[in-house]
């Protein structure tokens, strides 16, 4: 069981500042999410503060700052996303 929380932890060391993330959606849009802050809550909870991204077919379709807890932002999205790929400049 320690290892387990052990784990999960270190993959909450993994998210920084300006790292990338995406996911694909069933609709065929691609979210990028860009890591503005980390910070934990009043009851300790993490949290991801996020620039959010969706584009379909190469166009921007919308774009907004977005709050998740880190354990459920790590569910969703994948690490390792290029600027290039994200539309990012």
């Amino acid at each position: 069981m320690m290892q387990l929380l052990r784990r999960k932890y270190r993959r909450f060391d993994e998210v920084a500042v300006g790292s990338l993330y995406h996911r694909f959606l069933p609709s065929n849009v691609r979210e990028t999410a860009e890591i503005l802050a980390l910070a934990d809550d009043a009851c300790g909870v993490s949290h991801v503060r996020f620039e959010l991204t969706a584009h379909l077919a190469g166009k921007i379709l919308d774009s907004g700052q977005r709050t998740l807890a880190t354990e459920v932002f790590l569910t969703n999205f994948q690490p390792g996303c290029s600027k290039e790929f994200a539309g990012v400049e």
